[in-house]
């Protein structure tokens, strides 16, 4: 029972938050139903005198239809006028009733688009607003899911509210017309009602339990079906093909089991409807048959058969639109984990000047930061201070996950201290509002360094006015000429999705090349040259000098032990600290990991680097 209760407010918190943005949906479905459900019922009213008259029953006989005889023989006396005013009445309205059934699918597909619209921007809006430690918990593959399915569900919730209204109001009209003309025939109506509401109501209960079920596996089916995509390379070195083959289609195949019992689920009310009504009707006409019927019985039993084909359509659409509302909901409870986010920290309300960096290009006061999974909580960065003077190449070492780029993360605002300041030129980042970071700080990270599109649209990403010369520039010195002038189109040039036709060192170049045009006074570099042979990581280093002479402060993340004499200072972790030197202190700091001389002076000095030395 808690679960129905459960399943009804979810029902009722998805059409509000999907209807209430479009209030004249509600006013005009209300509208064109009552429309309708009078347009019905003048059409029956005209229907059981024409019958009578093509039955050869007299005008006395005719009078004695409760309500409609006397009307419609005060309207004339003459048979043949009747029955032709009848017909004549009967063909308008069923025209009307065209007219109104075609505004209705019009209001339904306009609705139906608007309500799409209303949650694809939902969805996106929140989790690209999301903290960035957030956006892992809902994958590529999820989001995919959400926006090209379940969001397709709730736009279903418009025409379910349709149906449910006019099912409702129509139905409301037939019934209320029956008890003020034949209770009798109402009587019937209603025992039939009751009757086919019994099991249907147990159906959509199934559908709901069903289409958060089918919900759930289409969502791990499409999140697995982009993993296998992601992992292709490594599929075809160990040739996994098969192995992936019957995994992703265990997920296909749950998937399938669902939607065919959620289709099965559907198909079943108006089966259960036609199957009662058929046996009901039967009965009563059996009944009628022997008994034996008057003028005013027969007028009885047309007015309950002429209920029914009014009564039976409204049954229809209120069982259609509860089996769709119990896929909204469900739909509803898979979006609600993606707009449930927590939005980031707003902007600061008093503006701040961008830092001028006289003094201090970089500073942390204090900062911890840890990493939480499941309850669990991993510190990476411990009560780290440090102070780094602008125009300066800083390198960060540590071993895999001491946590390099969790600190670049961090001085980007990507991730949040648990405790502690970051700071640009004296000024806390967490006052500097989102539109002046690109001009403050900005990370070359080595994942995903490019993106679907021409190299142009790479480097000039984010940059709405970029001279051609600091674009040539920015091509200059990220070592890119070479590359292009290999290439036909050049700067125009399509790389594939994510890069895919380019190699990771020309990736990482283009990505540099966005860096570069950006100029921040301060850039951040994950593993900057983790892909370049050793020729192209001297002009990248060269590049970096450059960069630091015109007055860019460089903090470079690498594990290349052999560039850090080339640091003005060197950062590296420590039993879980952060500590800040020269390059000799770093190396003396080293003797505790590599007790052997030479090998250590193998690994910090090699010959090129002896000579350069």
């Amino acid at each position: 029972m808690s679960s129905d209760i459960g399943a009804i407010r979810t029902i009722g918190e998805a059409l509000r938050e999907s209807l209430m943005p479009f209030r004249w949906l509600i006013g005009a479905t209300v509208i064109l139903s009552v429309l309708f459900g009078f347009s019905a019922i003048v059409g029956i009213t005209a229907f059981v005198p024409v019958i009578s008259i093509i039955a050869g029953h007299d005008l006395g006989q005719l009078e004695k239809i409760p309500y409609i005889g006397p009307f419609v023989l005060s309207l004339s006396q003459d048979r043949e006028m009747i029955f032709y005013t009848m017909v004549g009445a009967i063909v308008a309205i069923s025209f009307a009733k065209a007219g109104l059934q075609l505004i209705t699918s019009l209001v339904e597909a306009y609705s139906k688009t608007k309500v799409d619209s209303l949650w694809q921007q939902r969805v996106l809006t929140r989790w690209l607003n999301a903290p960035y430690r957030l956006h892992g918990s809902e994958s590529a593959g999820r989001i995919m899911h959400l926006t090209s399915r379940e969001v397709v569900q709730m736009s279903l919730a418009a025409r379910a509210f349709v149906q449910l209204v006019s099912g409702i109001v129509q139905g409301g009209i037939a019934m209320a017309f029956l008890a003020f003309v034949a209770p009798v025939a109402l009587f019937g109506v209603c025992l039939v009602v009751l009757c086919i509401l019994v099991p249907l109501t147990y159906i959509v209960r199934s559908a709901y339990r069903v289409s958060q079920e089918n919900a759930m596996l289409a969502g791990n089916y499409i999140n697995r079906t982009h993993e296998v995509v992601k992992r292709i390379e490594m599929i075809d070195v160990f040739g996994t093909a098969e192995q992936e083959k019957k995994e992703l289609f265990h997920f296909y195949s749950e998937y399938l089991k669902s939607y065919l019992r959620l289709y099965f689920n559907n198909a079943l009310s108006p089966f259960v409807t036609q199957i009662a009504l058929a046996i009901i009707m039967g009965g009563l006409m059996i009944f009628f048959f022997r008994q034996g019927v008057g003028q005013e019985t027969l007028a009885t039993v047309v007015l309950f058969v002429g209920g029914m084909v009014l009564i039976h359509p409204q049954i229809d659409r209120v069982t259609q639109a509860a089996t769709t509302l119990a896929r909204v909901g469900a739909a509803y409870e898979e979006i609600r984990k993606v707009t449930g986010l927590p939005a980031r920290e707003p902007e600061p309300s008093t503006a701040v000047l961008i830092p001028n960096f006289d003094q201090s290009a970089v500073a942390m006061d204090a900062v911890s930061f840890s990493y939480e999974s499941s309850g669990d909580s991993t510190k990476i960065i411990d009560d780290v201070s440090f102070d780094l003077p602008p125009g300066g190449l800083y390198m960060v070492f540590g071993p895999t996950g001491a946590g390099k780029t969790t600190l670049l993360k961090l001085m980007q605002r990507l991730l949040t201290p648990d405790s502690g300041d970051i700071r640009y030129g004296g000024v806390k980042f967490s006052d500097v509002p989102q539109k002046a970071i690109p001009e403050t700080v900005l990370m070359l990270n080595q994942d995903r360094p490019t993106f679907t599109g021409t190299i142009r649209e790479n480097i000039v990403y984010g940059l709405k006015s970029l001279s051609e010369e600091s674009l040539n520039d920015a091509v200059r010195l990220s070592g890119l000429e070479e590359f292009l002038d290999r290439l036909p189109s050049g700067l125009d040039t399509h790389i594939g999705n994510d890069g895919s036709l380019l190699s990771g060192g020309q990736r990482q170049r283009i990505a540099l090349a966005r860096l570069i045009a950006s100029s921040p006074k301060v850039m951040l570099l994950d593993e900057p040259t983790s892909a370049l042979d050793r020729e192209m990581e001297h002009k990248i280093m060269g590049t970096l000098f450059e960069l630091r002479d015109r007055g860019h402060t460089i903090i470079m993340s690498t594990h290349k032990v052999e560039l850090s004499p080339f640091a003005d200072k060197v950062l590296w972790f420590e039993n879980g600290k952060i500590h800040v030197g020269k390059f000799e202190d770093f190396y003396h700091s080293l003797a505790k990991l590599i007790p052997h001389e030479g090998m250590r002076d193998a690994l910090a000095f090699p010959s090129s680097q002896k000579d350069s030395r």
